[in-house]
């Protein structure tokens, strides 16, 4: 009889903290979703104007808004923004375990923490073409490391 008493009580509970942690709930419902540290958008720069931003250095704290053009398919734990001029910004979330709702694809997404210049051996260069899509006679060995931009982010707003 008094294990009846606890139930509903528990269920109710849990529906209710259920309900409040759906990042693509509130993403459907127009609110911006908080991923990591919260940040606000003040001061961010656009995505275009990073490179000219970090000039020669390696790396520089930074602020930056942009499109998401992808979601890391394997955990949703790297998004991908576009940098306007055919290259992409990858964005990874500071050694956090969270997960990017895979519906971002299209959204603007505000960043703050760390650019850097990155480089991807040529061992690596494979499996990530064929994680975008690319067969494996497409996604065969470079020569050449590929040098590209990368974030590692603090904190996300996605609109």
């Amino acid at each position: 009889m008094a294990l009846r008493n606890y139930i509903l009580p528990i269920f109710i509970l849990s529906g209710v903290y259920g309900c409040s942690n759906q990042p693509a709930a509130n993403m459907a419902l127009g609110k911006p979703i908080y991923i990591g540290e919260r940040i606000n958008e003040e001061g961010a720069i656009d995505c275009s104007e990073l490179k000219e931003k970090l000039g020669d250095a390696a790396e520089m704290d930074a602020k930056v808004k942009g499109e998401v053009i992808g979601i890391c398919p394997d955990k949703s734990c790297e998004l991908k923004m576009d940098m306007e001029d055919g290259t992409c910004l990858v964005v990874k979330m500071n050694n956090m375990a969270v997960s990017i709702p895979r519906d971002a694809t299209g959204k603007t997404a505000i960043i703050e923490g760390r650019a850097y210049v990155d480089t991807t051996s040529t061992k690596l260069l494979p499996g990530y073409k064929m994680d975008s899509g690319l067969s494996a006679s497409e996604s065969e060995v470079t020569s050449d490391p590929e040098v590209s931009l990368a974030f590692n982010a603090k904190g996300v707003i996605i609109r």
